[in-house]
């Protein structure tokens, strides 16, 4: 059954990526291609490389509050390392359980590293969220102005679903599910799942350490801001920064279902659907689209050399 999902999620991206360039005039792409300045490209791999470095730096910081001595280059080459295998698995954070399993190799407790990454990542998840519910009260909010009013009931219902979730998660360790799994913690299946929530206790009496996560997890998203303003600039001219807001935080949420590998297909897709909204033409749409899965894709090879150096 997984090689056959596996199976039916290269077929959806590869089929949506055919449309793509069946539907978009390549050659017209390509000539978009060929008059970016090299100086562009180069801004989008430092941003990047920054974006990553800050991502890495959360995480350190996160696993700091129990581990103080785990190293930010360790933390780093982990962080690569998810994102190489984030292009074999779902969505765009399939590669987190690689990565779990490089910091556990620090000679840190699986349940420490485990806390610390499932938190870094709800805490990126959460700054999308505010930032989705931030945008949508304007005048022209972000669903009105990319023209999917219909999404705005399902993303605010989705972000009640998750808030009640977590609520009656709490509840249900409260009042049963601790009790249980303290009984058999000795078990060996039992006891991991016991002791990474119980690894979740330390964030709770260190609530500050989860709004400087957000904190972070903002950063990052407005880097991803910056790095798709500046491709809009050097193929045509200046773009809204505030647009672009919206464009990153929409495609970021939608990449985010489990649906495509690595996000194939569905990122480009989504990102040349609102980018011509806000005013760029298709081609160069998906130039841009390219462009940015290009820049995954190196970051990626560091990572893969970082994988098998460690080896």
């Amino acid at each position: 059954m997984k090689k056959l999902f596996l199976c039916l999620k290269l077929i959806f991206a590869f089929f949506i990526l055919a449309i793509l360039f069946y539907r978009i005039p390549f050659g017209q792409t390509l000539g978009v291609l060929e008059n970016i300045p090299i100086a562009f490209l180069v801004a989008v791999f430092a941003l990047s490389s920054l974006a990553n470095l800050l991502c890495a730096c959360k995480l350190r910081f996160l696993i700091a509050i129990k581990d103080k001595g785990i190293k930010l280059l360790s933390v780093v080459r982990a962080y690569y390392v998810g994102i190489f295998f984030n292009n074999f698995m779902p969505t765009e954070v399939g590669g987190d359980v690689f990565k779990i399993g490089e910091l556990k190799k620090e000679n840190l407790q699986l349940q420490d590293v485990t806390a610390a990454v499932i938190l870094e990542r709800i805490t990126g998840a959460m700054a999308l969220v505010i930032l989705a519910l931030a945008l949508s009260f304007f005048d022209r909010g972000i669903f009105e102005h990319l023209g999917i009013v219909s999404l705005r009931t399902k993303i605010l219902g989705a972000a009640l679903l998750l808030a009640t979730v977590f609520i009656m998660g709490y509840i249900f360790w409260r009042s049963f599910l601790k009790s249980f799994l303290e009984e058999r913690k000795e078990m060996f299946i039992w006891g991991k799942i016991y002791n990474i929530i119980q690894a979740f206790y330390i964030y709770k009496d260190n609530l500050w350490v989860i709004i400087l996560a957000l904190a972070f997890s903002l950063v990052f998203h407005l880097l991803g801001v910056a790095n798709i303003t500046i491709l809009a600039f050097s193929i045509e001219g200046a773009f809204s920064f505030f647009a672009m807001l919206m464009v990153v935080v929409v495609v970021r949420l939608v990449s985010m279902l489990p649906v495509s590998i690595g996000a194939l297909g569905v990122r480009e897709g989504m990102l040349i659907f609102c980018l011509t909204r806000v005013g760029l033409d298709a081609p160069s749409a998906l130039a841009l689209g390219i462009i940015l899965r290009a820049n995954t894709y190196i970051h990626s090879a560091i990572g893969a050399v970082l994988y098998i150096f460690r080896k």
